[in-house]
């Protein structure tokens, strides 16, 4: 009796193992991997459109350094305090409105990097420094997608 079911557990294990090759060619086929340059997407589109803000932001800071120099020097501690606490609340606000320009722009990013991906059929998108080998690279793409004019040999 031993003998009969091992034979039986002999054929079913052997009919199992000649569906798996079938059932695992029958799967879809692996997820198409994308890659950005992050660095360069930084460089030539967040940069720019951040360095109007970023030069007020400076200009806000040196203005009211320069204001509360002069204002401040004749003040005692608590008033020099409070005249400190107002313009850092000022400048606060200024850097509050480029954080929010910058994450407006990074959002542009997001969904141009999810566009090309969709229109190239790519699933996963990684950044460069972590693709050892294989990939697309969809950092030229989504560059124009962004509107920036890419340099063919320009490393994108």
């Amino acid at each position: 009796m031993h003998a009969a079911r091992r034979a039986g557990l002999a054929s079913i294990l052997a009919a199992v193992l000649l569906l798996v090759p079938q059932a695992a060619g029958a799967q879809e086929e692996a997820p198409r991997v994308g890659y950005v340059d992050v660095q360069l997407i930084r460089s030539q589109y967040l940069a720019p459109n951040l360095e109007g803000a970023m030069a007020e932001l400076d200009r806000t800071r040196t203005a009211l350094q320069d204001e509360f120099d002069q204002k401040s020097a004749s003040l005692d501690d608590q008033e020099k305090q409070a005249l400190f606490d107002e313009y850092q609340k000022r400048l606060d606000a200024s850097a509050q409105e480029l954080r929010r320009l910058q994450a407006e722009f990074e959002a542009r990013v997001l969904e141009a990097i999810a566009a090309v991906a969709g229109e190239q059929g790519v699933e996963i998108v990684l950044q460069k420094e972590v693709v050892l080998h294989g990939g697309v690279d969809l950092t030229a793409s989504v560059l124009r997608r962004l509107g920036v004019q890419t340099n063919p040999s320009g490393g994108s």
